[in-house]
């Protein structure tokens, strides 16, 4: 199962998650040392300033998937840093009816949390973790279905430091 939070750089992670001499622009590739994919909300990569983004990429060892949240209706006018991408494994989170970009890897939103790949039925699913208690995750972890095959942690206690232990719990309850 591959496993990310919502976006890479968390405001309260430069104290808790990131070493504190760490530059700003190596962020990206520490955090893909603990994680498999990053859900990047689409302010995050949607019509921001393309140099420091292609940095950003450019520096990282392939691997990590990227689901973009693309944003609803209107032009392709904000996804001119999608070729940014071109390199990486990426899925593109749309809402349903939404046919751009039809050429790319598209997953169905199927709620508010939960997105599909109408194809194979893989889900990625959206958590919010207010307080990090493995019971009360284990017993999340028990209620998802089959299909789910990533996830990304959102709220204050999502940190990408926990990863490899909620990857250990997903292997103790055989579902990595």
């Amino acid at each position: 199962m591959l496993l990310g939070t919502v976006g890479w750089d968390g405001p309260a992670w430069s104290d808790s998650y990131f070493p504190p001499d760490l530059p700003g622009d190596w962020r990206l590739a520490y955090y893909a040392n603990d994680a498999s994919c990053v859900l990047v909300p689409a302010d995050q990569w949607c019509g921001v300033p393309a140099a420091p983004l292609a940095a950003l990429l450019d520096e990282l060892p392939r691997g990590l998937v990227f689901f973009l949240e693309v944003p609803p209706g209107g032009g392709l006018q904000g996804l001119v840093n999608l070729e940014l991408f071109a390199a990486h494994d990426v899925v593109l989170l749309v809402e349903e009816g939404d046919t751009r970009l039809s050429n790319r890897q598209r997953w169905v939103a199927q709620g508010p949390n939960v997105w599909a790949d109408t194809g194979s039925d893989r889900q990625l699913v959206r958590w919010s973790v207010d307080a990090w208690d493995l019971r009360r995750l284990s017993k999340e972890i028990k209620s998802l279905g089959r299909c789910t095959m990533a996830l990304a942690l959102d709220g204050p206690a999502a940190n990408p430091g926990k990863l490899p232990e909620l990857q250990t719990l997903l292997q103790l309850l055989g579902r990595a």
